[in-house]
């Protein structure tokens, strides 16, 4: 849930409905003139923080983000969201 409320309130659109979001996987639409792709890539190598793609129609528009095992710990989850505040800025 933090995860997901930290990303609209940064000006992502999650893509799943409210009552069909799981908290294993989160998928995004990036906002508006971000460059998907140059801020995973960056989210990885400033960061060392690898963050899936989207697929299909939202190939190139959209952020898939795993939070199982030890990427959901509460640490781990607020080094993602202040990488995230970085290479969207």
């Amino acid at each position: 849930a933090k995860l997901q409320a930290a990303l609209v309130e940064m000006g992502f659109d999650l893509l799943a409905d409210e009552g069909s979001r799981l908290p294993q996987l989160t998928a995004a639409a990036v906002p508006p003139g971000v460059d998907e792709r140059a801020t995973r890539s960056r989210l990885l190598t400033e960061h060392g923080i690898e963050v899936g793609g989207g697929l299909g129609a939202f190939a190139g528009r959209a952020w898939r983000i795993g939070l199982m095992g030890e990427s959901c710990r509460p640490d781990k989850l607020d080094r993602l969201l202040t990488a995230i505040g970085v290479v969207v800025k």
